[in-house]
C-alpha cells in the first residue's frame, strides 16, 4: 500500500504512476480531477423561518449522481439534497429559528465548495388585519387595500378561494389588489408570501347590486330637509344616497329600506 497526497491537476482523467527501483508502473485514467462547484442562483431565494422551502440551486460542476454533495443554508444542513445533473441541485431549506434575514448558501462536493453570500433570505410570516373597502359587487373588480405586517414580494391574494388580480406589495404593511368575481356573502381573504400565509375570516363581503322599487315622497322643497324613504333590495352598508346629484344624509337603513334627508337643491 502507498498513501499519497494528490497534487493539483487539470480537470479530467489522469494516469497514476508508481516508480520503484525496478521499473515504473502506470494505471491509465485511474484518477479523475473534477473542478470545484459554483453557484449562480437559488430559486426561490426567500422562504419561511420554519424551513421546508423547496429550492433549486443552479450552477456548475455538481455532477449527477454524486453521493457526497451537501448543501447548507445559514450554516445548517439542507434536507433531501438531490443532484439532478451537473448544473442543478434541489433541496429543502432548514429551519433557522426566529431571526429573519439573508443567509449564505454553500454547496460542497468532493472537489471543493462554493458559497453564495446571502443567497437565501428568511422572512417572517405575514399578518393581515383589515381590508378596505370591506365590500363590493359580485362581479369583482373592486380595488382593495390590505393592511398588515411582513408583506414581501412575491405575494398572492385569494378572496373566497379565488385569486385576486393586480396584486402589488406597496410596503411591508400594505398590499393592493383587485377582487375576483364571487358569490354573495362574507368571504375569507388570504395573503400568501414566501414567509407563509395569513387569513382574515369574513374579510370581504360580496354584495348583489342594489335595486330601487319605490321612493316617497317624490317632491320636496328646494331648501332641502325633506325626509325620504327608499325601498328596494340589497342595500348593504356602507352606502350613500344622492338626490339630483347632491348627497343626502342617511338617517338609517336596512337591506330593503333607506331613510334619508335631502340637501338643498336647485
Amino acid at each position: 500500500s502507498i498513501y499519497a497526497s494528490v497534487p493539483a491537476g487539470a480537470a479530467g482523467p489522469a494516469n497514476i504512476t508508481v516508480g520503484t527501483p525496478g521499473a515504473p508502473a502506470t494505471l491509465p485514467n485511474a484518477f479523475t480531477y473534477f473542478p470545484a462547484p459554483t453557484i449562480a442562483s437559488v430559486s426561490p431565494n426567500s422562504g419561511a423561518l420554519g424551513g421546508g422551502t423547496t429550492i433549486t440551486i443552479t450552477g456548475t460542476n455538481f455532477y449527477s449522481g454524486s453521493t457526497n454533495a451537501t448543501v447548507t443554508v445559514g450554516g445548517s444542513p439542507a434536507g433531501s439534497v438531490v443532484v439532478q445533473n451537473a448544473t442543478t441541485i434541489t433541496a429543502f431549506t432548514p429551519s433557522i429559528g426566529s431571526t429573519p434575514g439573508p443567509r449564505d448558501v454553500v454547496v460542497t462536493t468532493a472537489s471543493g465548495s462554493f458559497t453564495l453570500a446571502g443567497g437565501f433570505t428568511y422572512v417572517s410570516a405575514p399578518t393581515a388585519s383589515s381590508i378596505t373597502p370591506p365590500a363590493g359587487p359580485l362581479a369583482g373588480g373592486t380595488p382593495v387595500t390590505i393592511t398588515g405586517t411582513n408583506f414581501v414580494a412575491p405575494a398572492s391574494v385569494t378572496i373566497g378561494g379565488n385569486a385576486a388580480t393586480a396584486v402589488t406589495v406597496v410596503s411591508p404593511t400594505q398590499i393592493t389588489a383587485t377582487t375576483p368575481p364571487g358569490t354573495a356573502g362574507n368571504r375569507t381573504v388570504s395573503v400568501t408570501t414566501p414567509g407563509g400565509s395569513t387569513t382574515v375570516t369574513s374579510g370581504f363581503n360580496y354584495a348583489p347590486l342594489p335595486t330601487i322599487t319605490s321612493f316617497t315622497p317624490t317632491t320636496g322643497s328646494t331648501a332641502g330637509g325633506t325626509t325620504v324613504t327608499i325601498t328596494g333590495t340589497n342595500f348593504t352598508a356602507p352606502l350613500t344616497v344622492a338626490l339630483g346629484g347632491s348627497a343626502a344624509r342617511v338617517i338609517r337603513s336596512t337591506t330593503t329600506t333607506i331613510v334619508a334627508t335631502a340637501r338643498p337643491g336647485a
